[in-house]
C-alpha cells in the first residue's frame, strides 16, 4: 500500500485578507485556505503544507498547537491532529509552514516530507487474525456519544468499516470483497450512498451540490468519499485513487 502524501513541499499561490483581522490572514496553496500569521508568507514562497487529518508529533515546533489540537490516543499516542477550523469567521483547512521547519537540505516542489517530520495520519486501525480469516488490517471510525459532537446522536458508540487491506499484497480490498467480509465478521460499513458503473459528474460544482445534505440526526452531512469499486492506483497523489468532497455548508457551520 502506497503511503498518503499528509505533508509536501508546496508554494503560495495567492493570500487573501480576513475581515477585521489585524495578525492573521488568509494563505491559499493546493487549493486548500490555511489561516497563518500575517506577513509570515509572500505569494510564490514555498512552504510545507500539512493536511487535514495529519497527526503531528509533540515536539518543539508544533507546541504552538497544544491548545487546539492536543490528542492523546490509544493507537497513536500523543500528539497533534490537524483538522477543518475556524478563525475570526475564516476557515482553516489544513497547516503551512515555512521550509525552515525542515532539516536543511535541498527541497523540490511536491516533496513528500511525512515522514521526514514524524507525521502520522490520524486514524483507527484494528488488524484481524483469527481462525481461517485472511490477514488483513481493518481501518475504520468511531462515532458516538463524546465524539465529534456525534452528528449522528447515537446512544451507544459505533464503528463504521471504511477499507479493509490485504497485508499479504498491501492493497486494498474492493467494494464487494469488503462487504463479504464485513458481513461475515457482523461489522458495520460506512453508509455506502450510491454505486455505479460509470462516474456522472462532470464538474466541482455539481460534485459540492451532491455532498450536501443531513444525517437522518437532522445534523449537515460532513461530505462524501468517492472511491473506485475496484482499486486503481494513482500517480497524482501516489496513492489508491480516493477523493473527500466536503459539504459546504457543513465547514460554515462548523
Amino acid at each position: 500500500m502506497e503511503k498518503r502524501k499528509l505533508a509536501s513541499v508546496q508554494y503560495v499561490h495567492h493570500i487573501t485578507p480576513i475581515e477585521g483581522a489585524d495578525r492573521i490572514e488568509c494563505v491559499h496553496v493546493l487549493g486548500w485556505q490555511c489561516v497563518a500569521n500575517k506577513g509570515q508568507f509572500q505569494v510564490g514562497d514555498s512552504c510545507v503544507y500539512m493536511e487535514v487529518d495529519s497527526f503531528l508529533p509533540v515536539c518543539e515546533r508544533f507546541e504552538f498547537l497544544r491548545s487546539s489540537s492536543f490528542k492523546r490516543s490509544e493507537l497513536l499516542g500523543e500528539g497533534f491532529r490537524l483538522k477543518t477550523q475556524k478563525f475570526r469567521g475564516q476557515i482553516s483547512q489544513g497547516l503551512v509552514q515555512p521550509l525552515s521547519i525542515l532539516p536543511k537540505g535541498d527541497y523540490q516542489l511536491g516533496d513528500d516530507v511525512t515522514e521526514l517530520l514524524g507525521i502520522r495520519k490520524w486514524e483507527v486501525e484494528e488488524r484481524v487474525k483469527e481462525g481461517d480469516l485472511p490477514d488483513v488490517a481493518i481501518q475504520g471510525e468511531f462515532c458516538g456519544a463524546g465524539i465529534q459532537k456525534n452528528r449522528l446522536k447515537l446512544v451507544k458508540p459505533e464503528w463504521y468499516v471504511f477499507t479493509v487491506i490485504d497485508l499479504a499484497t498491501r492493497r486494498r480490498y474492493s467494494l464487494p470483497r469488503m462487504k463479504e467480509l464485513c458481513e461475515k465478521l457482523g461489522l458495520s460499513m460506512v453508509p455506502i450512498e450510491e454505486e455505479g458503473e460509470s462516474f456522472p459528474y462532470d464538474s466541482v460544482d455539481v460534485l459540492l451540490e451532491r455532498a450536501k445534505g443531513k444525517y437522518a440526526s437532522g445534523m449537515n452531512k460532513e461530505g462524501i468519499v468517492i472511491r473506485p469499486v475496484e482499486p486503481v492506483y494513482s500517480k497524482t497523489i501516489e496513492g489508491p485513487l480516493s477523493m473527500k468532497v466536503l459539504n459546504n455548508d457543513y465547514l460554515l457551520k462548523e
